[in-house]
Formats: structure tokens, C-alpha cells, sequence
């Protein structure tokens, strides 16, 4: 079988995926950001929780096919990104393809995610 084209910006079910909050790994929907290597990518978690709006002050809200029934994500259910749940998976753990993020919605979670990433740099 043919390695699939990892693709930022698309959404894939990742078995395993480290918890935010909770105490064990779980299947959850995530974005891919970027490759790190040929066996490792880095990952921004996918929840259908309502988060504490301080916390997660940036968290991107998902097109989604409840709302849009052509939403091109393939998310059932109303659900954010958390830029904080920025993690490394191996690509083995990326199971199942289940579409892409527009790109105004990809770029706002990229930039998100890049704020999180300079700020947690300062001292």
C-alpha cells in the first residue's frame, strides 16, 4: 500500500494521541502541521469539549458538517482547535484521512499556533 501525501492543514484521526487535560491517550480528529522526520509530524489536537475560554482565549472554531453540509473537514460535530494541544505523533498514528481545513481557517490556526510557540520563549 502506497504512502498516503502528508499534507499540512489536513485532518486525520490519530490513534493514541497524548492527552491536554486527561489522564490517558485517545482517538482524537487533529491537523497536521508539519513533518518532522520520515516517522514523526506534529499534530494540533481536535475537541469536541467546551474549553476555558482563558486558557483557550486562541482556540479555532472547525467548519464542520453539521453546520455546513459541505464543510470540507468531514467533522460531524460542532468542535475546536486548541493551539496549546501542539504535539508530536508518529505518522503510523495518523489513521484515517478525513479532509482539510479552508485556507483562512488554516491560516488563523497557524498564526495561533505560532503565538503560543514565541510566547512560551520569553522569559
Amino acid at each position: 500500500m502506497p504512502t498516503p501525501p502528508y499534507l499540512a492543514g489536513h485532518i486525520y484521526w490519530v490513534e493514541n494521541l497524548p492527552p491536554l487535560d486527561g489522564t490517558k491517550p485517545g482517538r482524537h480528529p487533529a491537523i497536521l502541521y508539519d513533518l518532522i522526520d520520515d516517522l514523526e509530524c506534529l499534530v494540533i489536537g481536535i475537541t469536541t469539549t467546551v474549553c476555558d475560554e482563558h486558557i483557550d482565549f486562541d482556540q479555532v472554531e472547525m467548519p464542520n458538517l453539521l453546520d455546513d453540509p459541505g464543510a470540507t473537514t468531514g467533522l460531524s460535530e460542532r468542535c475546536v482547535a486548541l493551539p496549546r494541544w501542539f504535539v508530536p505523533v508518529f505518522r503510523s498514528q495518523l489513521v484515517d484521512h478525513a479532509g482539510w481545513l479552508p485556507k483562512v481557517t488554516m491560516i488563523q490556526l497557524f498564526d495561533a499556533v505560532m503565538e503560543r510557540i514565541d510566547d512560551s520563549y520569553q522569559v
